[in-house]
């Protein structure tokens, strides 16, 4: 265990209105009840590293009952597609993303069905579909609806979304909620909600193997990548450094002048 000593300059907690001067603002703010003192953290162990994954090889003698309320303990006999779930529609409430889809235009910044991006993209089972992000609807921004990363195929109810593809946004100009947070207590923020769709369990995400530890690999934190081509361009002049030099003297003065009497000669 370490001990970390701060020390605090408290004439920043200290009131200097003419009416409470000297007071400090625990004693006139009851919320007041802690000081924030950033610690910095630090560590000196190497990083365990990555793990090999090795196939699941099930004992052939191993009985097993299944049980329906642990349908992701490991049993003989399973393979990775039975530790797949579906995704789930969620929903909460997050900070407004208006800059995604404000366009130039000075009448009207938001224009319903505008693409501020229009790109082929995959989704995580490798189908490709063309990806947007665009103002949905715009009711005078009471709510204005908008999308990122969405399909364009895909049709969604604004009164009831669900999208399948990208983030759905409901920002309502106006409109507040309050926040109480730990760091900067408590505060009203502009009302936007997100809808979206989570991968849930898949074969992106999804490993049935045992992990292993490789001496090898211990400190190593990401996969070696090897470059096989590589392509020197040298241009048109040779490597070797004497012809390099002749290739600037084209008389007898620049031959006695070069590199302020780089070569000897002998008259």
């Amino acid at each position: 265990m370490q001990i970390i000593k701060k020390k605090i300059l408290l004439e920043d907690y200290i009131s200097r209105e003419e009416s409470t001067w000297g007071t400090p603002k625990w004693e006139l703010d009851s919320n007041f009840n802690s000081f924030n003192i950033n610690v910095f953290i630090s560590q000196d162990m190497d990083d365990i590293g990555i793990a090999t994954d090795l196939d699941f090889i099930p004992n052939p003698d191993a009985s097993f009952l299944f049980d329906p309320k642990s349908p992701s303990t490991r049993h003989p006999g399973q393979v990775n597609s039975d530790l797949f779930f579906p995704g789930l529609s969620l929903s909460a409430y997050t900070e407004e993303r208006l800059d995604l889809v404000k366009s130039y235009d000075l009448v009207q910044r938001y224009k319903p069905l505008f693409d501020m991006d229009n790109s082929l993209a995959y989704d995580y089972q490798g189908n490709q579909y063309t990806s947007i992000t665009r103002v949905i609807t715009n009711l005078n921004q009471m709510p204005i609806t908008y999308i990122d990363g969405g399909d364009i195929n895909e049709t969604i109810n604004t009164s009831n979304p669900n999208p399948q593809l990208g983030l759905f946004f409901k920002s309502y100009s106006g409109t507040t909620r309050t926040v109480n947070s730990e760091v900067f207590g408590i505060y009203d923020t502009p009302l936007t909600k997100i809808y979206y769709k989570g991968q849930g369990f898949n074969e992106t995400n999804s490993s049935l193997s045992a992990l292993t530890k490789e001496e090898y690999l211990f400190g190593i934190t990401t996969t070696p990548t090897v470059f096989s081509d590589v392509f020197i361009d040298r241009g048109r002049t040779t490597v070797l450094q004497s012809h390099m030099q002749l290739g600037e003297i084209v008389n007898v003065r620049d031959l006695l002048n070069y590199g302020n009497g780089y070569y000897k000669i002998q008259k």
